[in-house]
This record gives structure tokens, C-alpha cells and sequence, in this order.
């Protein structure tokens, strides 16, 4: 298998991964490694799931992650209030070009780099969200990495040895085979 890899768990059916920090751009944010790890009451944890469309985080790691693109919108993108998402009036193509990359980053040293179509979501026309929310309290802390920030990877799981590969892969080089 080619890529990255990190550690890989089959627990209860699903896939854990160890999750360790988070950076946008090249700042790396402040949060506690053992946010994202799973309790001895089975509580919290990562798992990656190609059933989840967003990926919510527990919320120690996902309010400082919401705080980081807060600032960044700052003077940038005006806030639009929604009940179950964190937006901003615009456009994902025309308003976040130059916006980071927001990095996963997981032990072993694989990372995922979410650009603007992996990290924000069009909700209408004019209003864009994140795609990371914050996982709701009957998850129990339970972080999920899901499709959108799947999506430009190719991905391996090699279950015998424990191990998830990833590989970033151009999806505008494909476009142009079909």
C-alpha cells in the first residue's frame, strides 16, 4: 500500500484512529492530544466512517479549531447565524481562495490536509459552512472523520497489521480521463 499511515483499531466495528493534533496553515493549535483519545468507559475516540458526511469533533478540539477560522474570516466574511453549523455569507470557490489548509494529523506522522472544498460546505447559493462541527453530547465524545475530509485522498486499510494508508490524490487529474 502507498501513502502515509497511522494506527488502525477494529474496535466494536468500527475503524479508530489516533488523532493528535491539529494545525491550520502552519499554526498548530493548542489542543490536548488525549482530547481525541477513547476513554476506559469506551467514551470518545476518532473513528473514520464513509457513512458520515461532516466530521464532527469533540468539543475541546473543535471550539479552539472554530476560534482559529473565526479570526482568519475576521474582517474577511461577514458571520450568518444557523442553528446547526458555524457560516459565513459567500461563495466556497470565489470568497476562500488563499484560506489554509486545515491539517489532521495522527500518529506516526499521516495527515490529512482539508483544503477549502474538504473544510467548508455551500449551504445555499450565498451562505458557505464548516464542515467540521461540534459532535453533539450523545456521542459521547466521539469524533468522526467523514467524507468531505476524505475526499481527496485515496485511502488503504491494512486490518492485520493495524494500519490506514493515505494518499492525496488530484481529482481535477481524473476529471480529465473521463
Amino acid at each position: 500500500m502507498e501513502g502515509d499511515s497511522t494506527t488502525l483499531e477494529t474496535y466494536r466495528g468500527l475503524y479508530h484512529l489516533d488523532l493528535q493534533g491539529i494545525s491550520v496553515g502552519e499554526k498548530k493549535l493548542q489542543i490536548d492530544p488525549l482530547v481525541f483519545k477513547r476513554g476506559l468507559m469506551d467514551q470518545g475516540g476518532v473513528i473514520i466512517d464513509t457513512r458520515t458526511t461532516l466530521t464532527p469533533l469533540k468539543e475541546e478540539g473543535y471550539v479552539p479549531l472554530q476560534n482559529e477560522v473565526e479570526s482568519l474570516m475576521a474582517g474577511k466574511l461577514e458571520r450568518v447565524s444557523n442553528p446547526e453549523f458555524f457560516c459565513y455569507a459567500g461563495n466556497v470557490e470565489r470568497d476562500l481562495t488563499g484560506f489554509p489548509i486545515v491539517t489532521l494529523q495522527f500518529a506516526g506522522g499521516a495527515q490529512l490536509g482539508l483544503d477549502t472544498n474538504s473544510m467548508f460546505f455551500q449551504l445555499k447559493a450565498d451562505v458557505l459552512c464548516m464542515a467540521i462541527i461540534k459532535s453533539s453530547p450523545d456521542m459521547n465524545g466521539l469524533s468522526i472523520i467523514g467524507v468531505l475530509a476524505q475526499q481527496s485522498y485515496n485511502k488503504g486499510y491494512d486490518i492485520k497489521q493495524g494500519k490506514i494508508f493515505f494518499q492525496r490524490i488530484e481529482c481535477s487529474a481524473l476529471q480529465s480521463l473521463v
